[in-house]
């Protein structure tokens, strides 16, 4: 577990550029990330309740994978279609961490999700919390609870980190990376009652100092038994 990966990115998109933010993340980009070695699936979601606009995250071996050639290759040859978007990107915040604790199996089809900012001397606390406490008694309670990740920047909250072709290419500059915190559900209903129990003020009895909570349904995910990409459309070359 403590090796292992995880990639989050929560981002607003400016509404020009929404369609064809839509079209690359389902046609093209989703698949186009799988498709590097040591990824082994993602996801990505709409929020129905909070901000930002948008959700995807993906499974990796090892954390290691975010370091490697393939992944730094794929970021700084972004194709004609990323270059297109990449300019209406709004409010990202990006983790590429490493995984604090997984519970449960599955895709679930709505996500209730926190990005977190521990108080300073509170990391180790607060995961043994989570991770033993609050989201086991989660997934014990409710059948319609699909599964838990929680997951910390490798370099620690506020340290982006070197920016890559593809991040240069936005129009503003990314949020520092913090926890992220994803529970998967089976509806939205659920998401929602998961999100009420952990609660700005129960977070913050716990050594959370800052949480940003979003509820999100699902758009689509893929594996790896599926993850051809598909090209650029003819008019971005």
């Amino acid at each position: 577990m403590a090796d292992s990966g995880v990639l989050m990115v929560w981002t607003d998109v400016a509404a020009e550029t929404d369609a064809l933010f839509n079209g690359w993340y389902n046609r093209q980009h989703l698949s186009e990330r799988v498709n590097v070695p040591g990824f082994r699936n993602g996801r990505r979601y709409r929020a129905v309740q909070g901000a930002p606009a948008y959700l995807a995250w993906y499974e990796v071996e090892s954390a290691a994978v975010f370091a490697s050639p393939a992944y730094a290759e794929r970021q700084n040859n972004p194709t004609g279609w990323t270059t297109a978007v990449m300019p209406g990107f709004r409010n990202v915040t990006r983790v590429a961490g490493q995984v604090r604790a997984r519970l449960g199996q599955g895709v679930g089809g709505a996500c209730a999700s926190w990005r977190l900012m521990p108080a300073a001397g509170a990391d180790a606390a607060l995961t043994a919390w989570l991770a033993e406490e609050a989201l086991p008694a989660l997934l014990a309670d409710n059948t319609n609870v699909i599964g838990a990740l929680l997951a910390a920047p490798m370099g620690g909250c506020g340290d982006s980190g070197a920016a890559s072709n593809e991040t240069k290419m936005r129009a503003q500059p990314d949020n520092p990376p913090c926890w992220g915190l994803l529970i998967e559900t089976a509806d939205v209903a659920t998401a929602s009652a998961v999100q009420n129990s952990l609660d700005p003020t129960t977070l913050a009895r716990q050594g959370v100092e800052v949480s940003e909570p979003g509820l999100y349904a699902l758009v689509m995910a893929l594996g790896q038994f599926e993850n051809t990409p598909a090209p650029d459309p003819e008019a971005l070359g």
